[in-house]
Formats: C-alpha cells, sequence, structure tokens
C-alpha cells in the first residue's frame, strides 16, 4: 500500500475510534486536516513514510487513548506542538514516539506528560536531556535508548514503582547509578548498558528481586558487586561484561565474584540463569566446575579475564566465547529470553 496522507486518509469516516496503519507505505505530510477524526481512540501510523512536522492541531485527537507515530525518520515534533499534545491528550495510555525527532524539545518538556500513560517510548528521538517524570504514576514501560541524555540517571524514576520494563541504553549518562531505582521492585527488565556510569552498582538493586534481564554492560562500573544481588534469583540473563569490576564481592552473592576476584564456586542461588556473561573485566582465578549446576544455562561468556587453569569438564556442553555486546543481545532476542 502507497498512500499519500492528505488525499487519501481524509476520505475516511470521522466517526472512526481506530486506525491502524503500521508499515503500509504511508508517504507525505500529516496535515491539519487529521482532525477532524475526533473519535478516534487508537492511531497507529508508525513504520511508514511520512515527513515534516507533526501538526500543531493534532492536539485536537483529545479522545486518543494510543498513539503510535513511531519509525518514521522524517517526521519531527516541534516544541509548540508537543506543548499542545502534553496539555489536551489527557487521555493517552500508551505513546510511541521512536524515531521522531524531538532534538528542539528542551528538557523540562515531558515533565507534564499525561499522568495516565501506562507505556512510553521514545528511542532514538534525539532527546538532549530529561528533569522529571515524576508525574507518570502509572508507567509500567520506559524505554529511553539511543539519545543523548547525558549527566545523572532520572532521579524521580525511583517513584515510578509500577514499572516493569526499563531501558536507557545507549545514552552519554556519566553518573553513578542512583539507588532510587531500588525502589521500582516490579522491574522485570533493566537495561543501562553502553553510557558511562561510574562507581559500583548500588545495593539496592538486590531489592529487585522480580528481575529476569539486567544488563549493565559497556560502562566504567568498578568497586565491589554487592552481595544484594544474590537476591536476584529469577535471573535468566546477566551481562556485566566491558566494565571495572575488581576488588572484594561477599561471598554471599554466590553468583559472581569471591574476594581475589575470582568466581565463587556456589553458583547454586541463581539457578535460572540461561545467559552469563562476565567478559572484558579483571576477573582471576581458576573457572569453577559448580557452573555445571546451573542446568538451564545455555551461553556463558568469559573471555578477556584473567582466569588460570583448564576449563572444566562440567561446562563441555557450553560454548564459552568473547562475543560483541551485539551479538549478546541478539542471542537473547533470538530465543534465551522465551
Amino acid at each position: 500500500m502507497s498512500l499519500l496522507v492528505p488525499d487519501s486518509l481524509m476520505n475516511l469516516s470521522s466517526s472512526l475510534s481506530s486506525l491502524k496503519l503500521i508499515a503500509c507505505g504511508l508517504q507525505g505530510k500529516l496535515l491539519s486536516s487529521m482532525r477532524k477524526f475526533k473519535h478516534l481512540q487508537y492511531l497507529g501510523l508508525g513504520g511508514n513514510n511520512l515527513t515534516g512536522p507533526i501538526p500543531h492541531d493534532f492536539d485536537q485527537l483529545t479522545e486518543l487513548v494510543s498513539l503510535d507515530l513511531s519509525d518514521n525518520v522524517y517526521l519531527s515534533l516541534e516544541p509548540i506542538s508537543f506543548d499542545k499534545l502534553v496539555r489536551n491528550l489527557t487521555k493517552l495510555r500508551e505513546l510511541d514516539l521512536s524515531w521522531v525527532d524531538m532534538s528542539l524539545l528542551v528538557p523540562d518538556s515531558l515533565r507534564n506528560l499525561s499522568s495516565s500513560l501506562s507505556s512510553l517510548k521514545l528511542i532514538y528521538c534525539g532527546l538532549q536531556g530529561i528533569y522529571s517524570l515524576s508525574n507518570l504514576i502509572q508507567l509500567t514501560y520506559l524505554d529511553l535508548s539511543g539519545n543523548n541524555l547525558n549527566g545523572q540517571i532520572i532521579s524521580s524514576l525511583g517513584n515510578l514503582t509500577q514499572l516493569t520494563y526499563l531501558v536507557i541504553s545507549d545514552n552519554n549518562l556519566n553518573s553513578q547509578i542512583t539507588s532510587s531505582l531500588g525502589n521500582l521492585t516490579q522491574l522485570t527488565y533493566l537495561d543501562l548498558s553502553t553510557n558511562n556510569l561510574i562507581g559500583q552498582i548500588p545495593s539496592s538493586l538486590g531489592n529487585l528481586t522480580q528481575l529476569t534481564f539486567l544488563d549493565l554492560s559497556h560502562n566504567n562500573l568498578s568497586s565491589q558487586i554487592p552481595s544484594s544481588l544474590g537476591n536476584l534469583v529469577q535471573l535468566r540473563y546477566l551481562c556485566l561484561s566491558s566494565n571495572k569490576f575488581m576488588g572484594q564481592v561477599p561471598v554471599s552473592l554466590g553468583s559472581l565474584v569471591n574476594l581475589s576476584g575470582q568466581i565463587i564456586s556456589s553458583l547454586s542461588i541463581v539457578t535460572q540463569l540461561t545467559f552469563l556473561d562476565l567478559s572484558r573485566n579483571n576477573l582471576s582465578g581458576q573457572i569453577p566446575s559448580s557452573l555445571g549446576n546451573l542446568v538451564h544455562l545455555r551461553s556463558l561468556f568469559l573471555g578477556s579475564n584473567k582466569f588460570m587453569g583448564e576449563v572444566p569438564d562440567s561446562l563441555a556442553t557450553l560454548v564459552l566465547v568473547d562475543v560483541p555486546r551485539t551479538l549478546c543481545k541478539s542471542d537473547w532476542d533470538n530465543g534465551l529470553g522465551a
């Protein structure tokens, strides 16, 4: 399907409540005449070739509960249009503007988003910063990956206690991981990889006992790994590669490294792991044969460390290789998380 939006969509009934034309080859500009669809609750135009700025009077679609304009790489959202959307689309529960150019928005722009939002996806939008999201108390899904966020992790995230999914990877965050993330006890998925985060992992992350996926790789994290991570008994994917972990780690962790930087032999705590990546750190000593007790483990990456001795026979069914982060993620996406 290849349509010009102004000439084709305008022939549809103005009483529509749902309009979803995802990846249909739509092309052209979104015009202000879209405001005729005042009864729309669900609008999905993602994955097309829409261009130009989102019209100012899009804010008249006040019944919208779901808006998806993602993956239209030549579509842009100017500050005045965004302010109107924020003010008037108060019923929104799902908003996906991924790959829409939002680079002109100031960091304070997102402060007044609808408090009814449960899902917010702003991936590769060119965002320069975010001051606060504290009003989004119903949010369960948040993805801010691939922007230009720098400085500290948004401290108000710790107030969003309904979150189950949080991704802020591929940004320029260069502070310590805020301990307030430990308040997000409903989280099952946390990805802060590929930033410049420093310091140690806060012990409060051990409160996130529902986590199945944790990726803190490709940062500058160092110091001790907190014993509280041993509480994460639901973990299936753990990637801490390409950091600077070293020094003492409490034996009670039972899943990472011991006082001398060696992997502890008692790994029975995190029995659900299918993916474990500790590569590109400063770990040393022998690889314990007890890793073979992790009966669900399918992929183990220990490369670029300082291990000694032979690979235990108990790991004969595993592939011990050192792979780029992109392959780590693709392995998970292609079945390890199933």
